[in-house]
């Protein structure tokens, strides 16, 4: 135990992870919980999404793949940022699903 920080006591890992991709980039930032599983977070271009309904479906469906997932959404630059122990592909998958051009 670190003092009485929750968000330290839980965490016993970081690892940062920048990736470069044709026609895309994507931040992962791992953290392994003391209960053993990984979250990592997903960084998603996502055009389309014009209001707070539209933010509250792209959250809807990530929650629906991963109930424990967090979800940041900066419609003005077009990114959501999923804190998810998922993959990156059905997390964008929903996204789309909902009617979102996601980049790839």
């Amino acid at each position: 135990m670190r003092g009485n920080n929750p968000a330290a006591n839980n965490v016993a890992c970081r690892l940062l992870y920048p990736i470069v991709a044709p026609g895309f980039r994507i931040s992962l930032f791992s953290t392994l919980t003391r209960t053993g599983i990984f979250h990592m977070n997903h960084t998603f271009t996502v055009t389309g999404m014009t209001c707070g309904h539209c933010e509250k479906a792209v959250t809807r469906a990530i929650k629906q793949l991963d109930p424990q997932a967090e979800v940041t959404i900066d419609r003005a630059s077009n990114q959501v940022v999923v804190q998810s122990a998922q993959p990156r592909e059905p997390l964008g998958q929903a996204i789309a699903e909902q009617g979102y051009l996601v980049a790839a």
